[in-house]
Order: structure tokens, then sequence, then C-alpha cells
């Protein structure tokens, strides 16, 4: 038997040509639940369809190398995602999105990963065999209406006024999730600097301040290490490294050093004080755990200067001893440029409050390993 034709990618696809990639007509067609896609199967493959548009949480186009399929799923739709391109025992997925003038025809996916959640809703990151071209994705993921980003009047205040850096940043790129929580009582611990008490204000109401992918400890529970030294202020997720501060039971320093331990035997101090370590903290986060990103490495130095020469540096001493992590924004943008594992390269992470404040970087010529824009 003739092995089978697919169509182009970006080429529209009528009802028969669905039908014709699962080898299957109108009649014998399997057809599956998976909330806002429409899903055919048969003997010879599957295609998923996919509406065009830009909305997180929802079923759609998410970048160039991804489609996300998300909400409540038929047990055969988890079946047919565990097809794998390079062992080949399931027929292959064909995925095509649904403009309002035409169903364009994606080409052959897998799922990358998936998840599920009470065993009927699924979150699986589709990865298309090939990388979509721009016209097509704008068409798939046509551009969102502008928004209003967030600026960076803290920018100018970063080695004048700290505090109120850090509270710019954060009240523009974190809205209060929890009202309520910012009118309980502030939590207390003895001695706490004064930087860190700002922090928790500002963190009240604001989970995320606290971090997703590093954290900083709740006030309320601090605790000293076990020599009753060091106040343990922060860690890495999987417990690599650790943020300390020496602590005492008199007043404070209003502005200590934060030691770095990431063997548990030798600290090491970050390069800025507990006021600017905590603004390095938060744009750490906002540079790895925001909704729209991109990630390159290794980068070279001269793909670094293409890609930082529409940004503004933060000027602030490198942040964490380990990666010399400097920090370039745009308004609603923060790019984390570290030391790469081999000399002279960079490992770069850039998050971005909307998939408009990522627009400087589309035509930066880098070779990315994922980018939302």
């Amino acid at each position: 038997m003739p092995e089978q034709t697919h169509p182009s990618l970006g080429a529209p696809l009528t009802e028969a040509d669905v039908l014709a990639l699962t080898g299957a007509d109108a009649t014998a067609v399997e057809r599956h639940v998976l909330s806002g896609t429409e899903v055919l199967s048969g003997p010879e493959g599957a295609v998923f369809t996919v509406e065009a548009g830009d909305q997180p949480g929802r079923s759609g186009v998410w970048n160039a190398d991804e489609i996300r399929l998300v909400g409540p799923a038929s047990e055969p739709v988890v079946a047919l995602l565990r097809w794998n391109p390079w062992r080949g025992e399931h027929p292959p997925l064909h995925f095509a999105v649904r403009t309002p003038q035409d169903t364009l025809y994606l080409g052959k996916g897998y799922a990358g990963q998936y998840g599920r959640l009470d065993g009927a809703f699924i979150d699986a990151r589709i990865r298309p065999l090939t990388s979509l071209p721009r016209v097509l994705l704008d068409r798939a993921r046509p551009p969102l209406p502008p928004v209003e980003l967030p600026g960076l009047a803290w920018l100018d205040h970063v080695n004048g006024d700290r505090a109120k850096a850090l509270e710019l940043f954060v009240t523009a790129w974190h809205p209060v999730e929890n009202p309520e929580e910012t009118l309980r009582p502030e939590a207390s611990a003895p001695s706490l600097p004064t930087a860190l008490r700002h922090f928790y204000r500002l963190a009240a109401g604001r989970p995320q301040v606290l971090g997703r992918q590093n954290h900083i400890r709740p006030a309320d529970i601090l605790r000293v290490d076990d020599a009753g030294e060091m106040l343990i202020l922060g860690h890495e997720n999987q417990g690599g490294f650790r943020w300390l501060l020496r602590w005492t039971l008199d007043d404070s320093e209003p502005d200590p050093t934060v030691w770095y331990d990431e063997d548990g035997e030798t600290l090491v101090p970050e390069a800025e004080p507990l006021s600017g370590f905590l603004l390095q903290f938060c744009l750490f986060e906002a540079a790895l755990c925001s909704a729209y990103r991109g990630w390159a490495y290794p980068m070279t130095a001269a793909e670094v200067a293409q890609l930082t020469a529409p940004l503004r540096e933060v000027p602030l001493h490198p942040f964490r001893p380990g990666t010399r992590t400097r920090f370039f924004v745009a308004p609603g943008l923060v790019a984390a440029i570290g030391d790469g594992w081999e000399n002279g390269t960079f490992d770069v992470t850039v998050g971005a409050t909307h998939r408009q404040a990522l627009a400087p970087l589309v035509d930066v010529p880098v070779n990315w390993s994922g980018f939302d824009g």
C-alpha cells in the first residue's frame, strides 16, 4: 500500500482532507471529547483541531513549537496522546487550527508532556514536529489587542531608594490575589531587618512574590539554623541551595549581607545587601515564572549583546555567586542572563507579563530553545 501523503504546512483542509488523515469515512470515524478541540480518529491517524485565538488556560496554539490542549478529555483522547513518533506503535497525531476563514494544517506532533487532574481534566503540551512559521503562527494565534504594560519607573530608584524600587516593581507586576490577606496584622519575628519587613508587607495578598522557582520563607515560619547563628531566609525549590542572614536577638542591622549556602559548609556573600537582593529575587522569579517566556542556552557573548540591545540593564551587582546573573528589562519584561556551563557562554531566561512585551525580541537573531513571542 503506498505511503499516505500529508498536506503541506499551513495548507487549508476540507472535511474530506481531515477524514483522509484518519483513514476513515464519515460513518466510521471516531469522534472524541476534549473541551474546545475537535478530535477525530481512525486506523491511520488522529486529527486535533483547535480554535484560533490566544487565551491562557484554553486549548490553542501557544507558540511556534507548542500547542496546548486544556480541559476535560475522554479516556480515548488520553490514549491517543501516548503516541510517540520515535516508537510509532500507534497511528500519528495531526493538528489543525480553525480560523474564521479556513481550517489550516499544522503538521504532526506529539505530547511533550501532559498532566491529568481529577481523572478527566488534562493539560497537554504538544510539540509540533516542524516549527510553525511566523505567517502561520499569526493566523493560528492572532495578535492580542495592545495593553498597558508595567513601566520602568522603579528602575530610577534602584540606587537611590531601593524600598521604593521594590514597591513599584512588585505592585506593577503582581496584582493582589487575596485582598483579605492585606488586612491581616503583620507577622513578626525577632529583629527582622527593615528591608525584609517591607518585603513581607508587599507580599501580603501576593503569594507569588515569595517565589515559585525559589522561595523566601514566609515570616511566620522563619527559623534559625541548628547552630542558632543564621536565619534561614530562603531556598531553591528542590533544596539545592539556601540563603541565610546573620541572626541576633539585638536590633538587626537594617540592610545586612545575604549569605549563599550551596553545600552546607561554605558561605558566600551575595554581592548585594538584603535590599538589593530582594529586588533581584523578584526579578529572577519574574524571568523564570511569568506566563509568557523565552529561554536559550547556551548563548555566546555576541548573541547576548544583540538580545540586550533594546533593553536596559538593572544597575545592580550580579545575583547568585554560582551564576553571576545580570538583569535587563523593558516595559513588562525581565531578562535574566547568567553564566553557562562552558566558559564564555550564557544562559538566558526571559519573562513577560503579556505576549506584547516580547515584541522587541521577535526579530532578534537568537536560537531560542523556547519563545512565546
